[in-house]
């Protein structure tokens, strides 16, 4: 009967055993606590690594950066010129002046200047030439929200006023506020591609048209400098 219980013991013994080396690697016990260590500590490591080489933004976004945004105008949008003259027909440029790796102003600013001659229209009666100045003029905080290797996702409120025809201000005068959401590609330190989508409200004809809920979006060109 002894010996019985001793082979079931040693049985029961023979899985504990070897369980215990898998965990360890050596049977002293003291290579399990130390090789379970440092894994935890490669693997804080090897996050912290990807989390800096994904987290920060280019070189070249930081204090003192200026750029320059140019429309795409082949591929900008406009919807809500889609219902009428609420949206300026002043295309605005933008310039971006850095305050840190992560934030930017956004100056918004636009001139037009037409100026046609006298001539006859179809029916053939004299038409009197004009000139027509118009301007738009605002402000934006573009916040950087994510960094990958190449791509770079911000969020921009803004508002601005446009003015198609400065002789008559009040009657044409559309003030905007809204939000862009972008995505910036950068193909080299100075230079990018973005593209945005968002929505606004917009007020015209003496703020009795207002438009809420418009949806505008586009492709800009984007060249930095420090």
């Amino acid at each position: 009967m002894l010996k019985k219980a001793l082979f079931v013991m040693a049985l029961a013994a023979v899985p504990s055993a070897a369980f215990a080396q898998d965990e360890g690697g050596t049977g002293d016990g003291s290579g399990g606590t130390t090789d379970v260590s440092n894994a935890g500590g490669t693997a804080t490591t090897t996050a912290g690594d990807q989390m800096a080489a994904t987290g920060s933004g280019p070189a070249i976004f930081k204090h003192g950066t200026m750029g320059l945004s140019l429309p795409i105008s082949l591929f900008t949008i406009d919807l809500a010129g889609l219902g009428g003259t609420t949206t300026p027909a002043v295309h605005p440029v933008n310039i971006l002046m850095f305050q840190d790796n992560a934030n930017a102003l956004d100056l918004i600013l636009g001139v037009n200047l037409a100026v046609t001659p006298d001539g006859v229209d179809q029916a053939g009666n004299p038409v009197a030439g004009a000139t027509t100045f118009g301007f738009a003029a605002g402000l934006g905080y573009r916040m950087y929200k994510h960094h990958s290797e190449r791509i770079h996702t911000f969020l921009e409120p803004r508002a601005f006023i446009g003015v198609n025809d400065v002789s008559s201000f009040a009657d044409v005068l559309t003030l905007s506020v809204g939000a862009n959401l972008g995505a910036e590609a950068m193909f080299t330190e100075w230079f990018s591609v973005s593209g945005t989508i968002g929505a606004s409200a917009d007020f015209s004809q003496k703020f009795k048209d207002i438009n809420v809920g418009t949806f505008t979006g586009g492709l800009s060109a984007n060249f930095y400098w420090d």
